[in-house]
């Protein structure tokens, strides 16, 4: 048997291929995306512009809507009367004047045993009282502030009135204070200074009204007055009249007058004959003078 000592046949091997050069973008190519770059940039100009003209449409139409909401609104106005009052009201009450005195009142209490008095206790008690006088404020009615066809105001004032009366303790003082022969009178210093403060007090309230203390207190009322206001005018109107004050006479209720401490003279009528004119008339006598 023989063997086949040929050596193999060697397979055939293949030529290497070309690389086939790339090629490069020409002229069209570079046309073509400059073009389409200049369309994508006009076409969001566009696109912004649109969007301009939208928002600015937009905003048309809502000042249209808005047109009527946006009316020039008329100024505000101010009820003067009702400012008058509110400014009056504030202050409540208005003290105007002050009425002090100090006044001397003896107070007694006697100890009596069957029908014979035992022992008297005496209290000489020095009292300083003032009474304040003015208007109270919140008697004021809207119908007491009328304003005129020329604008002008008018206040009507409260009648002026007492305000409080009072016996400052701290400056008066129980000048003697006696329980008589043996101590035998009562021990009511308490009960004799209590009556004698009222007594004091109704005593300095009848003098303060004898001597004109609500007359007083309406002159200066008007005077206050005119000066709290004195704001409320300075804001009217240019040209604007100023307010008028009217008070009120006092009511006789307010200040009880029992008697005046210095009763004005009379001078007796004439008792001479009347006398003859040159006409043969008798002269009429003067009507009695009161002072």
């Amino acid at each position: 048997m023989k063997v086949d000592q040929r050596p193999p046949s060697a397979q055939p091997t293949q030529a290497p291929q070309p690389i086939a050069p790339s090629r490069q973008p020409g002229l069209w190519r570079q046309l073509s995306n400059n073009f389409a770059l200049m369309a994508t940039g006009g076409l969001v100009a566009i696109v912004a512009t649109s969007a301009a003209g939208i928002g600015n449409w937009g905003k048309g139409i809502s000042d249209f809507v808005a047109a009527p909401f946006n009316t020039p609104q008329p100024p505000a106005k101010a009820d003067v009367r009702s400012l008058t009052i509110d400014q009056i009201r504030g202050a409540s009450e208005l003290t105007t004047t002050v009425f002090s005195m100090e006044a001397i009142v003896p107070a007694q209490r006697d100890r009596v045993l069957g029908q014979f008095v035992v022992g008297s206790t005496k209290l000489l008690y020095i009292a300083y009282g003032e009474i304040s006088a003015g208007i109270d404020f919140n008697k004021l009615k809207p119908e007491d502030v009328r304003q005129g066809a020329d604008g002008k105001l008018e206040i009507r004032l409260p009648a002026p009135e007492i305000l409080d009366r009072k016996i400052d303790v701290g400056r008066s003082r129980v000048y003697d204070y006696d329980r008589g022969f043996l101590g035998l009178g009562p021990d009511s210093g308490p009960e004799l200074m209590a009556r004698a403060q009222e007594a004091a007090l109704d005593r300095v309230t009848e003098s303060a009204c004898q001597r004109g203390l609500l007359n007083e207190a309406n002159k200066r009322a008007v005077m206050v007055v005119s000066q709290m206001l004195a704001p409320t005018q300075a804001g009217l109107p240019k040209g604007a009249k100023p307010v008028t004050i009217i008070p009120q006479e006092p009511d006789p209720a307010a200040c009880p007058i029992a008697k005046p401490i210095n009763p004005p003279a009379i001078n007796p009528p004439a008792t001479n004959p009347p006398a003859t004119n040159p006409n043969g008339a008798a002269d009429q006598p003067a009507a009695p003078a009161q002072s």
